[in-house]
Parts: C-alpha cells; structure tokens; sequence
C-alpha cells in the first residue's frame, strides 16, 4: 500500500474529514487530498506532522505490515530506506520492524550536518544510543553534546532536534516504546 493511501486509511479510522486533518496539520486540503492519491511527495516534515495529528509513528506510516512473527531478524544491507536526502547527506533507516511493540531506526549524519532545522515532539518516549562519531541534542535553548556510547532519554512530548557538530560521520540508534 503506498504512503497517500496509508494515510487515508489511518485518517478514515479516526472518522477525520480532510478538512479536520488539515487544520489539525496547518496543511490544505488539497494538499492532503493530493498526498492521499498519490499525486505529491511529501516532505519529511510534512510526514511527521501527519503522523502526530493521526497519533502513529512514522514506521508505522512507512512500514508494510506483516503478520505477527516470533523472531525479526532486519540485515544491515535490508534495512528500509524511510527518509534519504543525499544534497542534506542524512540517512533515516528502519531497524526492526514491529510496528505494535516498539519502533527502531538509524539516523546517519554527515559531517557538520542538521537532522531538521524544525524541533519535533512525539507521542512515546524516546531512547538514543550514539554509535559513531558525536551527537547534539537541543531541548530548547540547552544543547547536550553525546559521544560515542552516551545515551539520550526524551520524554514524550518534548520538543527536541538534534545535529552532528563534528566533521566526520554521526550515527545514532533511537527506540520508541510503545
């Protein structure tokens, strides 16, 4: 099933109009109207306002369901693809997917590269674990510098965005446990 059609789906579960989606987003109604048939891309941003109004997480937007299996076993070189932006150099890679229990994902930055210059919330907390290189955490106007093995909790609801300040490659794990 593509994205547009997920999100009609998801949207007509919670008995939402269009309408109310777009006020709950700040988007047009054409433009959902538009992204539910498939006619536009949308950007990562508009996802994840999307998926805060329809209360999901962006693996469960993106991934395909499956049915219920005893082990997941996700290869490096497998990895679904959720978000690339090769001119920005950030790389967004679901690392289990399990949509019902918790969500998991890589996020590669590039040297001297910022994740989203928007601070973004979500509905669950969130767990970070640095695996390479450094990691900026800005909650607010505080800025927490993580190394390598460092771990971040965010609680749910907190405005946070986060950046490699170095000049090499930052990679980061993050879970959401629901």
């Amino acid at each position: 099933m593509k994205i547009g059609e997920k999100i009609n789906c998801f949207r007509n579960e919670r008995k939402l109009t269009i309408r109310e989606l777009a006020n709950l987003t700040s988007l047009s109604i054409g433009y959902i109207s538009n992204l539910e048939r498939d006619l536009t891309s949308p950007s990562l941003a508009n996802l994840h306002t999307i998926c805060q109004a329809l209360e999901i997480s962006l693996v469960e937007l993106i991934m395909e369901s499956q049915e219920e299996e005893k082990i997941i076993i996700t290869r490096k070189d497998e990895r679904k693809k959720m978000y690339y932006d090769e001119k920005e150099k950030i790389k967004y890679e679901a690392l289990i997917r399990d949509k019902d229990k918790f969500d998991a994902y890589a996020v590669t930055l590039e040297a001297k590269t910022e994740f989203s210059n928007k601070a973004w919330e979500h509905n669950m907390d969130e767990f970070g674990v640095v695996i390479k290189g450094q990691l900026e955490v800005m909650v607010g106007e505080e800025t927490y510098l993580l190394n390598e093995g460092d771990t971040v909790l965010v609680n749910k609801l907190v405005e946070h965005k986060h950046r490699n300040p170095i000049n090499e490659k930052s990679i980061s794990h993050w879970y959401f446990v629901k």
